[in-house]
């Protein structure tokens, strides 16, 4: 079996190696190791996988992103969105989006995907979260999804809702 290394003999009886690394380093395939054929590792790309290099910067959302709830007893704003651009970071250990209510954070785009999180505390608990796929280095498209937790979202106009945008880099 060559994929669990190269075997050695110990006290008469054969022990497995170190097992073979096929790890090609690219997101977008699937490495294992053969154990027949001409090519000990193999990858195989993933469907709908890209390779990405996200330039971080400020973004222009297309549409600008616009809800606003309240609470219905006192009228005082629970979510009040308005935002035209965003700020996004990322590397290769996490994603940032600034600009929003609150500071969105997640892992690193793997794929040309990314998703980040961020929560506004209060009464009624806001959440944000944002998923998409970035076209190329400059551009992407994905969801901002809203959501509402908390006893006192009862007596709010909050409802969850998902909002489609896209954003190109800014020059």
């Amino acid at each position: 079996m060559r994929c669990n290394g190269l075997e050695r003999c110990v006290a008469t009886r054969c022990a497995a190696g170190a097992p073979v690394a096929c790890d090609d380093s690219n997101e977008c395939t699937t490495d294992a190791c053969a154990e027949s054929g001409p090519m000990m590792c193999t990858s195989t790309a993933i469907a709908g996988c890209r390779r990405v290099a996200v330039q971080s910067g400020n973004y222009t959302l297309t549409p600008r992103l616009m809800h606003q709830c309240q609470d219905e007893l006192f009228k005082e704003t629970v979510l009040d969105l308005n935002v035209a651009s965003v700020r996004i970071d990322a590397n290769a250990a996490s994603t940032t989006v600034a600009g929003m209510p609150a500071l969105l954070g997640g892992g690193p785009v793997t794929g040309g995907r990314f998703s980040v999180l961020g929560t506004i505390p209060g009464m009624c608990i806001t959440t944000l979260t944002l998923s998409g796929s970035f076209t190329d280095e400059t551009h992407f498209t994905g969801q901002l999804a809203l959501g509402f937790v908390g006893p006192w979202c009862q007596v709010t106009n909050c409802e969850a809702r998902n909002i489609t945008v896209s954003g190109a880099r800014a020059p």
